[in-house]
């Protein structure tokens, strides 16, 4: 661990750098300090006293002024409430996991976003984290893709990059606790991290998901899997069959009644097919100026020809949406008489 205070650094206020035309008239006076440096971040806080809502960006670079990573100093910070700065909420951590630079070692300044105001007198000594891989991507469960990652011997969790088919798609915090990583041996065990699939990518299909750490090494094997396919529909309603009903003129009928609704449209008349396995046996539609009540009688003998066996459905026509409370066949409803 690299402490500043110990090197003799003093906590001081900087005059912003006025770098162009654009800065002059942005430059103001920043308050801040580099508190500690160690293996796995950079920590700090800086506050704006002229603005003290704004919580401001700080940034790392390196001697090239390359920028290697950024934060918002907008932590909770108690010792910066007592001093007397507004609600104190100005402390910032730069995780060092997150820094994608092919150096181990590094010599850096942080500075503030975007006068580039340094907050330390003196170039910090980095070590990035990226000898040390410890991770993998464990399952996929229907939605969600989980696994677990430990950046080398880091007290703090870091983020994940999620890949799926080649590109990346997301990134995740490994801040979840994980029972079986305290019991290996991995400090207090919260490593985890869960990713939910997004709904564009349930579909169905196999596709290939990557993890890996922000310095681009990858965590474990990738791995292959079919998610969970999602279907939304926009209709809600439910189905109540009577097995054996008189009509005068048209003798014993089953009857498939009950309501449904269109959620973005509740004024609209619903088109339902009542079906024995793939067969059509009848068409009617809902009224909504009765909620969405439906009643669609079908012939006792045509459904019976359909055979015991056959499995019936009321769907909304020409969609694909079964209405719940009708999963069974022609046999268990004739039981029912």
């Amino acid at each position: 661990m690299q402490s500043l205070r110990r090197a003799g650094l003093r906590q001081t206020s900087f005059t912003a750098i006025q770098a162009n035309d654009q800065t002059k008239a942005a430059a103001s006076m920043f308050e801040g300090f580099v508190d500690l440096v160690d293996a796995a971040s950079v920590q700090g806080w800086a506050w704006c006293p002229a603005t003290p809502t704004v919580r401001p960006t700080v940034m790392l670079i390196d001697e090239a002024f390359t920028v290697l990573a950024k934060a918002v100093a907008g932590q909770f910070r108690p010792d910066v409430a007592a001093a007397g700065h507004h609600d104190g909420c100005y402390g910032f951590r730069i995780d060092l996991a997150d820094i994608q630079d092919s150096r181990r070692e590094l010599r850096a300044l942080v500075v503030v976003e975007p006068t580039w105001q340094p907050l330390c007198k003196e170039l910090l000594r980095i070590t990035v984290p990226h000898d040390t891989v410890r991770g993998n991507l464990d399952i996929l469960r229907d939605e969600e893709l989980q696994g677990w990652y430990r950046p080398g011997d880091a007290l703090w969790p870091a983020r994940v990059v999620i890949g799926v088919d080649g590109r990346e798609e997301a990134s995740a915090m490994a801040d979840q606790y994980r029972p079986d990583l305290e019991a290996a041996g991995l400090g207090h065990g919260k490593w985890g991290f869960s990713w939910p699939v997004p709904r564009h990518l349930c579909d169905g299909e196999e596709h290939t998901f990557t993890a890996r750490t922000p310095n681009g090494l990858p965590l474990g094997q990738p791995l292959r899997g079919r998610t969970a396919a999602w279907r939304y529909s926009p209709y809600v309603g439910q189905c109540e069959p009577i097995a054996k009903h008189y009509d005068a003129a048209r003798g014993w009928l089953c009857l498939f009644q009950g309501t449904v609704r269109r959620i973005d449209d509740l004024n609209a008349s619903v088109p339902l097919a009542v079906q024995a396995d793939d067969d059509l046996l009848a068409i009617a539609f809902s009224d909504p100026d009765a909620g969405g009540v439906f009643r669609i009688p079908v012939p006792r003998d045509a459904l019976l020809a359909k055979g015991l066996q056959s499995r019936l459905s009321v769907v909304v026509h020409g969609e694909n949406f079964a209405l719940p409370d009708l999963d069974g066949t022609v046999a268990d409803l004739v039981s029912r008489e």
